[in-house]
């Protein structure tokens, strides 16, 4: 298979705000310590940049 370079690093920023938006606008659950939603916020982001950073 010919795959583009970059295929693994879109997937894996397609995960990532799959989870952080799980994170952000589903779990109701809290945690001492850390917030869950404002991790979700951070996966997010990250899987944006991620997906955006080849282009």
């Amino acid at each position: 298979m010919n795959r583009p370079i970059g295929t693994g690093i879109i997937v894996f920023g397609i995960i990532l705000v799959a989870a952080g938006a799980i994170m952000r606008y589903a779990v109701t659950a809290s945690a001492t310590g850390f917030s869950i939603t404002e991790v979700g916020l951070i996966l997010l982001v990250i899987g944006v940049v991620t997906i955006l950073w080849p282009y």
